[in-house]
């Protein structure tokens, strides 16, 4: 059970990362709608989960393996240079 999250932190106080790859059941799409009426933020879907873990129980399941943030031209190269 996921019992905190923070959506890119400045200082991470692990070192596990979330992919975006979200998975809602049908009974918590209304507290999508509840969460933006609270005037939350709605920039990335990250920062619906800390306030989710506050409302119901929520699951992650640990991937094995490396993954890598390729959101910026200098991130994608230093990958390319990876491989």
């Amino acid at each position: 059970m996921v019992t905190s999250f923070e959506e890119k932190p400045e200082a991470p106080k692990s070192n596990l990362a979330v992919p975006p790859f979200y998975i809602y059941q049908k009974e918590t799409l209304p507290l999508v709608k509840q969460y933006l009426q609270e005037g939350n933020n709605p920039d990335a879907p990250g920062y619906f989960i800390p306030w989710l873990i506050q409302h119901k129980q929520v699951y992650a399941y640990k991937f094995t393996g490396f993954r890598y943030d390729i959101g910026t031209i200098e991130s994608y190269q230093k990958v390319q240079n990876l491989f």
